[in-house]
């Protein structure tokens, strides 16, 4: 070996902590995919029993996999069958188990259920289905649980801070976990709520392309890695933490500062003028800043139309022109080639379903002020459908025809 030579050491790093091995702690939804990596997380801090909650059981590989895992690193476990929402039933489950287990000293409430639907044509079923695992669930973790635990976190969601499109209902439930966890610690118990963005390693959005697609491209939202996720956990689950406050038991993670946005040169939410995020302002970005008259390719793309409307002379010829845009707008997000869009063709045969549709509500809001109901931009309606409807309804559509018209009396005259 050279005397010049560089050597690459891996230095080892020892866990500052390791939670209590006779003790048991408990994960709800713990066969689900955000709560099979955290109970991997707990084996490897030196967690010896676990009791993972679940609706269905063990039904599928990951599960039976995750199972093998923890019984090769000596963990102990019990799967509770149960509807946490359901409270006799799991209460009556954990009386049972606690005959013949270490106390336990903690719980993770990682239980979830979708049922996205735009709000105005959501049903109570629908309502139900999302909220009561967060709501009655939690509150049912919170009233069986012994009292004094070290541990008691729940997974919420970033939509119970800011809101999330067709989420109404999961976004209340998680709102709901937020409350709880100040709740118990302005009475003296332990409580976290992690607000997470969108998981890109685990959790239900890895199944789901498409939405994972539409989150990406909000722009202000900022994809949680695993080690991000085992980050929060190293901290927040150390025995040796002090009974939180009020303004740390509510962990947001996964929106990016203004800072940021503008050296993207993304649009800042509408959220973010709100007197809960208004020190965001006050964050400086990692990211180099383009100055205040840079003006980015995928704002002018996206909002321009109200330019491209500003010479239009008719309704029929402001239709024509909102249906190319829209079909620009939905050629990139939904990574289809503009020239494969037909006009004439049902917008829903492209891929275009609720969640995209609200995002297009939205922007029609925004950028022509027409208020479009979601119902109208799906079932057979055609881009040259909505071209036609949207600029029957847009006021600056109206203002820019009634402007025109007044110039050209002006001439006139």
């Amino acid at each position: 070996m050279r005397p010049e030579a560089e050597i690459l050491t891996v230095l080892e790093r020892k866990p500052a902590w390791f939670f209590e091995s006779f003790a048991t702690y408990l994960i709800s939804g713990g066969l689900g995919g955000i709560g099979r990596s955290i109970a991997r997380r707990m084996a490897q801090r030196g967690v010896k029993h676990l009791i993972l909650l679940s609706r269905f059981g063990p039904r599928t590989e990951a599960a039976h996999t995750l199972l093998r895992e923890l019984q090769d690193l000596g963990v102990e476990v019990e799967i509770l069958v149960a509807d946490i929402a359901d409270g006799p039933l799991p209460k009556g489950k954990l009386s049972e188990l606690s005959r013949r287990i270490p106390p336990i000293k903690g719980c993770i409430q990682s239980s979830m259920v979708l049922a996205d639907c735009p709000f105005e044509s959501m049903s109570y079923s629908q309502w139900r289905t999302a909220i009561e695992p967060k709501v009655q669930g939690t509150f049912n973790l919170h009233t069986i649980l012994p009292k004094g635990m070290d541990l008691f976190l729940m997974l919420s969601s970033i939509g119970g801070a800011i809101g999330s499109t067709t989420q109404a209902n999961y976004a209340a439930g998680c709102s709901y976990q937020d409350t709880l966890a100040h709740h118990r610690v302005s009475v003296g118990e332990k409580a976290t709520t992690f607000d997470l963005g969108f998981m890109l390693d685990d959790g239900v959005l890895t199944e789901n392309s498409k939405m994972m697609t539409i989150l990406k491209r909000t722009g202000y939202l900022v994809g949680i890695t695993q080690q991000e996720l085992y980050a929060l956990l190293e901290h927040h689950c150390n025995p040796s933490q002090g009974l939180s406050t009020p303004l740390k038991t509510q962990v947001v993670i996964g929106i990016d500062v203004p800072a940021s946005l503008k050296a993207k040169s993304i649009r800042t939410p509408v959220f973010m003028r709100r007197p809960p995020f208004r020190h965001f302002y006050n964050m400086r970005s990692a990211l180099p800043s383009k100055g205040d008259d840079d003006k980015s390719n995928k704002e002018s793309n996206e909002l321009s139309i109200s330019k491209v409307l500003a010479s239009v002379k008719s309704l029929e010829e402001a239709a024509g022109k909102i249906s190319h845009s829209l079909m620009a707008k939905l050629s990139r997000a939904l990574a289809i080639p503009a020239e494969n869009l037909d006009s004439s063709k049902a917008m829903h045969t492209y891929g275009v379903d609720s969640l995209v549709a609200v995002e297009l509500r939205n922007w029609f809001v925004q950028t022509l002020d027409a208020d479009v109901a979601i119902f109208e931009l799906l079932g057979n309606a055609t881009f040259q459908d909505i071209g036609v409807l949207v600029a029957g309804k847009s006021r600056l559509v109206l203002e820019l025809l009634n402007n025109s018209q007044k110039g050209e009396d002006d001439k006139a005259a």
